[in-house]
């Protein structure tokens, strides 16, 4: 037999060989005895799909067992769970000899315009954290120190997911924020300018009443009503001509947000979180590593009760900024006189991280009612709890007489396999009598 002839029924075996494997596994069967036994849920994501696809429209096996790497996705595991609710027996065991991340994440949008959340991840200690949305990662952390990790940033909007050791939790943006405008009232002075400036550029309406003289004023907006179906907060700079002390406390109480700027505390001493302390005078350059250390401030010299401080300076930690709880609302004081100095001599990056210091500022103590939104069917917030809710604890070893099951498209490709075969032997037939 000459090598060609060999070849040719070589390729005769193969393409009878593929053509019946492809129609024993293209044959249909019926009954859950038809597949019989206990199945291996595939690692590779587009053969799980195919098995529970198969396993649905075709014969059902009588157990499963799924050994898992990267959790499966919500759409996966609901499916498994229906197939387990048909009566399949369903275990599963972790891939290698690490175990899966127990990981968690909430999402809080926040009182901010330009659509800043604040995304919190539990995670194990030690392990790395990734948050991204639909356009990128928004932030990131090596390794956890503790019990987790808090991220905020901008997001343009539908679900965010937190990578912890290859489980994905997935939480879309949270309800819907109602902003109203701000209220600054001030004297006309360089502080209150760009500070109202900082605020428009992130995206608030402002209203405004400056004190250009002992009784002139001037402003932007209507004649200021205090009330939260008005304004999101008040912002009052040193000692305004323009604000009732008790409109303010009222205002606070019902749920609105106060912050007191500079010598404010001294003309609201009802509102403020404490009395000022000695003045910290400031320097003449500002750095990028501390602007703030740089400027001067009117320190907080005793907290009222229930009060946090949220900024210290110098070595011995005095309170140049702290919060604290009035009725329903969050009052803020600042000790900061000149942060505009920040924002003109700070440098290329002054400008923008002025404005975000200030928008953050206010988006902690500003009132926002939610518009609850709809929750996603693809959210995960907590994949792990998720998984073991519905399947248990894992199992320590494989259950016995586990098989592989066979991967649908293996079937098509084998008939390719068998028609290409019987071509090539054709051809070299044909081939064969040419010569």
């Amino acid at each position: 037999m000459s090598a060609r002839a060999a070849f040719e029924r070589l390729l005769r075996l193969v393409a009878i060989a593929a053509l019946l494997a492809s129609v024993w596994l293209a044959w249909p069967r019926t009954g859950r005895d038809a597949a019989g036994g206990t199945w291996a849920l595939p690692l590779d994501q587009r053969a799980r799909s195919a098995a529970l696809r198969r396993w649905t429209t075709g014969p059902a096996p009588n157990a499963v067992d799924a050994l898992v790497r990267d959790l499966p996705g919500g759409v996966d595991r609901d499916w498994l769970a229906a197939l387990a609710g048909t009566g399949t027996r369903v275990t599963w065991r972790v891939a290698g000899t690490a175990p899966l991340a127990d990981a968690a994440m909430v999402v809080e949008p926040l009182p901010d315009p330009s659509g800043v959340v604040r995304v919190g991840v539990a995670a194990p200690a030690g392990a790395a954290v990734v948050v991204r949305d639909a356009t990128g990662p928004i932030g990131a952390v090596a390794r956890v120190s503790g019990v987790g990790a808090v991220f905020r940033g901008r997001t343009v909007g539908g679900m965010l997911d937190a990578t912890v050791a290859g489980v994905v939790a997935r939480v879309g943006p949270g309800d819907s924020l109602v902003l109203r405008p701000l209220l600054v009232a001030g004297p006309a002075g360089w502080e209150t300018k760009f500070l109202v400036r900082a605020l428009e550029e992130d995206g608030w309406a402002v209203d405004t009443r400056l004190t250009v003289a002992p009784r002139a004023v001037v402003g932007q907006g209507a004649a200021p009503v205090l009330d939260t179906a008005r304004y999101a907060a008040v912002i009052v700079v040193d000692r305004p001509a323009t604000l009732d002390a008790a409109a303010l406390g009222r205002y606070a109480r019902s749920g609105g947000g106060v912050i007191l700027v500079g010598e404010a505390p001294s003309a609201f001493p009802d509102v403020a979180v404490g009395p000022l302390g000695p003045r910290l005078p400031g320097r003449r350059v500002i750095p990028a590593s501390d602007p703030r250390g740089a400027l001067a401030a009117d320190p907080i010299a005793g907290l009222r009760r229930g009060a946090t401080a949220t900024d210290r300076r110098g070595e011995g930690g005095l309170v140049t900024g702290a919060v604290r709880r009035l009725g329903g609302g969050r009052v803020l004081q600042i000790g900061y006189e000149d942060s505009w100095r920040w924002r003109l001599a700070g440098g290329d990056s002054g400008m923008a991280a002025h404005r975000r210091w200030w928008a953050s500022q206010v988006s902690g103590v500003a009132y926002a009612p939610a518009l609850p939104r709809a929750l996603s069917s693809d959210r995960d917030p907590a994949p792990l709890a998720s998984w073991i809710a519905r399947f248990g604890a894992p199992a320590a070893v494989p259950i016995a007489g586990t098989r592989r099951p066979p991967v649908q498209p293996f079937a098509s490709w084998l008939f390719a396999v068998a028609i290409a075969a019987i071509a090539v032997e054709i051809a070299s037939r044909r081939l064969r009598g040419a010569g």
